[in-house]
């Protein structure tokens, strides 16, 4: 069958441009027609002659521009992808770029992402080309998530009943950090891939009824509801952690990305649905520009946000969070699959200004390390963890608690004292303590993990290797160090159910620990579907968001067991 040739309409610019632009479109092999406009009535009549059309302009003014077209598509019902040029520094900023309608706003002489931008629009039309009518073009999306057209339409028709109900609601926009890196390295048909897997995992996170769409390039934009704002919050950095650790299988490699979401809360100030999206975008931005891996709430008194901040800015809101105690402890259940109801959690830490704002750890703490405040914050956690320990001795639940260790703590020589002193001062049970430490530190500070297990082995306290079983020394380790716990690398579980190779290393991975008396962990597990599987091979712990959420509490019910 003949690939269907595709119509593209340039608006105003050179005749050098319109040369330039159709040389970037003939590097990208697929069929197109370029034609040069100049009217609206050229437009109107170039739209009505094809099915598919995508539109690409500068801006420019007292002339037919790019966004002269989109008030044209706009007064004449039409929804076409439109992708705005501008030369070295745009007329407007993306948000606003986008909130009149275009799909990117690119820079001219960027050739390399202008050619991701248009190769990206044009595979989709192929792919759609055989539809007979243009207005279907956003209708769909290659994610089988919503379009943004209908993202847009859907949240309209929702705003005054979500605003009016019980519950609150909030649009989430959701940027990968890396996506242009990603399109860049692997081109953009595996970054397609990756995209529709991104949207999986954004789909097993939401709830009923929630919706989630593509709303341009490497960004998602969602509607959530939840009882609290304090809800929405978690459920976002649920999504951004969920979205983390999602590894991606694409040719032959893995991919992964963080991400920036933004959330803005639905009120009755909301002027129009563009402002809404908007701000949420605004939001999104300013969690990019903390570094990325985090969420922001909008506040109507946001600025906004140049993208690159200075370390010296976070190195000041990581002193400030250490002064104000504004680090606070979060915790996610740890549960038998074998029958034993003993709780267990693991804790977990959260940066949250004053806005209540949280910021996820892979943010801040490279910046704490940079500030030396890395074996300090170990020896908080500690301390906080403690008290919540004797906190759940004292109401009658002995409660295993997991602490992670950094490398800080683990080259402090003063460490293992300082343990024991606080240990004794707190009077628990030190068997219930469970310092944790990833299988890439142990390897790498070998002499002094060994040193500080010692230790804390003779105060009676567990060890837990975290993200085992990647490395090609992993099971030499166990030979050279005395483990409780096992927590298999979530990479290893995540695939377990079809990936042999992965099959291959959980099995050796029990042979081993189960030889040696160790537990083993199954983590960051998202789907309960994946439960029979990990059930199978054998696993006496499970964690993960399909459990429980982290939450400041410790409230989680060990009695309905998991079997």
């Amino acid at each position: 069958m003949p690939r269907n040739i595709l119509q593209i309409s340039y608006i105003g610019g050179t005749m050098s441009d319109f040369d330039h632009i159709a040389q970037i479109i003939q590097t990208t092999n697929i069929p197109a027609k370029l034609n040069h406009i100049k009217s609206a009535p050229k437009l109107l009549q170039d739209i009505e002659n094809n099915q598919c059309v995508l539109i690409i302009g500068k801006s420019k003014k007292n002339s037919f521009d790019v966004f002269k077209a989109l008030s044209t598509l706009d007064s004449n019902n039409y929804t076409i992808p439109v992708i705005g040029l501008y030369d070295s520094k745009p007329e407007k900023s993306v948000a606003v770029a986008m909130n009149e309608g275009l799909n990117d706003y690119v820079e001219f002489t960027n050739d390399l992402h202008l050619k991701l931008v248009i190769q990206r629009e044009l595979n989709y039309l192929e792919i759609i080309a055989h539809q007979t009518t243009v207005s279907k073009i956003s209708a769909l999306d290659f994610t089988n998530l919503y379009s943004r057209l209908q993202f847009t339409d859907y949240l309209e028709s929702e705003f005054s009943q979500r605003v009016a109900n019980s519950e609150y609601s909030a649009v989430f926009y959701l940027q990968l950090d890396n996506f242009s890196w990603i399109n860049e390295s692997i081109g953009i048909e595996s970054g397609d891939i990756f995209l529709k897997d991104t949207a999986k995992v954004i789909k097993t996170m939401l709830d009923e009824n929630d919706v989630a769409g593509r709303y341009q390039g490497g960004s998602f934009i969602m509607l959530v509801s939840s009882a609290t704002i304090n809800k929405l919050i978690a459920k976002a950095d649920m999504i951004r952690e969920a979205i983390g650790i999602a590894v991606s299988e694409i040719n032959k490699g893995t991919i992964s990305s963080s991400c920036s979401i933004g959330i803005r809360v639905l009120d009755d100030n909301t002027e129009t649905i563009q402002e809404l999206i908007s701000h949420s975008f605004e939001a999104s931005d300013s969690a990019k520009a903390n570094g990325g891996d985090s969420v922001h709430l909008y506040k109507n008194n946001d600025k906004p946000v140049v993208i690159n901040q200075s370390n010296n800015t976070w190195d000041m809101r990581i002193r400030e969070a250490f002064d104000k105690d504004l680090f606070q402890l979060f915790f996610q259940p740890i549960v038998s699959l074998r029958g034993d109801t003993k709780p267990r959690y693991e804790v977990l830490l959260r940066m949250i200004d004053e806005d209540g704002n949280i910021t996820s750890p892979g943010t801040f703490l490279p910046f704490a390390e940079r500030a030396g405040l890395m074996a300090d914050i170990d020896r908080r956690v500690i301390l906080h963890s403690f008290e919540k320990a004797l906190e759940q001795e004292k109401n009658n639940s002995e409660t295993e608690i997991f602490i992670k260790l950094s490398g800080k703590s683990l080259d402090d020589t003063t460490m293992p004292g300082w343990i024991t002193n606080t240990l004794k001062e707190f009077n628990i049970n030190n068997n219930n303590i469970v310092f944790e430490i990833t299988e890439s530190l142990a390897l790498s500070h070998l002499s002094q993990t060994r040193r500080l297990i010692d230790n804390l082995k003779q105060m009676n306290c567990k060890i837990a290797i975290d993200h085992f079983g990647t490395r090609v020394k992993s099971f030499k380790l166990l030979e050279l160090i005395d483990v409780d716990y096992l927590k298999v690398d979530g990479s290893l579980v995540e695939q377990l159910n079809t990936n042999k190779a992965h099959q291959t290393i959980v099995k050796k991975i029990f042979k081993v620990g189960n030889k040696a008396n160790i537990q083993i962990m199954a983590v960051t597990v998202q789907d309960v579907n994946n439960l029979p599987v990990i059930w199978q091979y054998g696993f006496h712990f499970v964690q993960g968001y399909f459990l429980q959420i982290p939450d400041q509490q410790m409230e989680y019910d060990f009695s309905n067991l998991l079997i």
